[in-house]
């Protein structure tokens, strides 16, 4: 009797000395509900009642033109400078459009100072913001790397040539639409040459990063300028 009762002993602990937990850490609960994916819409609409195409890039859902809009989402207007030399004093946001010359307006979109671009009374229509340097960076990953992603983004016209070749691959229709700059006492500068637009990284308090494309070469290129100069927007969904 006493055998029996150690060889159960020795039973109990071995099946004792078997048991573990199972950790159930990040594997989903069955009542839980897959996360939803919300569909890039086909066009975006601004305050002012432009509408720009969108594309859907790698779950991004950008603009597929430049921003021409007047007026801040909460429904300021976005101050239009035209004198040059009032244009590099600003220290506050500011609009305009490539030599004032309404012809451009329509076909390139605004040019916006550094400072409206970081304006919390928003730049871009609400539940979208400027890109941040990381989405230019996904972009660019997503055609291939800078080196290449410049000629896979411009329009198939505009440009000034003979250049790289354009393609336009994912319908963004970068348009080379040039700047306004602090030198010439506030000048327009690089129509048809080279296409700029903000990002929303700031780099020092009176410097943000920008994404660069010339009729040169192939780069999507990374600069930093101050926020008293001009270039384009992009809105991304935010």
């Amino acid at each position: 009797m006493v055998n029996k009762l150690v060889l159960l002993g020795l039973i109990t602990i071995g099946v004792s000395s078997c048991k573990h937990e199972i950790d159930l850490t990040g594997f989903p609960h069955p009542n839980d509900e897959p996360p939803v994916v919300v569909p890039c819409p086909d066009s975006l609409v601004d305050i002012d009642g432009n509408v720009y195409n969108v594309i859907d890039v790698d779950g991004t859902c950008w603009i597929a033109s430049n921003l021409t809009v007047s007026r801040f989402a909460n429904g300021d207007s976005i101050p239009l400078e035209t004198e040059g030399s009032s244009w590099i004093q600003l220290n506050t946001s500011a609009q305009c459009y490539y030599d004032n010359d309404s012809v451009n307006l329509n076909i390139y979109g605004r040019l916006y100072n550094g400072y409206s671009v970081m304006d919390s009374r928003g730049l871009c229509p609400t539940g979208w913001k400027v890109p941040h340097d990381s989405d230019w960076v996904n972009l660019s990953n997503f055609l291939g790397g800078e080196s290449v992603a410049g000629d896979k983004l411009k329009t198939l016209d505009l440009w000034y040539g003979p250049g790289t070749p354009a393609t336009d691959e994912i319908g963004f229709s970068a348009k080379p639409g040039g700047s306004r700059i602090l030198q010439g006492n506030g000048a327009y500068n690089s129509l048809s040459n080279m296409g700029i637009w903000w990002s929303s990284k700031e780099n020092g308090s009176d410097v943000l990063v920008n994404r660069q494309i010339t009729y040169a070469n192939s780069n999507l290129a990374q600069a930093s300028n101050s926020k008293k100069v001009g270039f384009s927007v992009r809105c991304v969904r935010d």
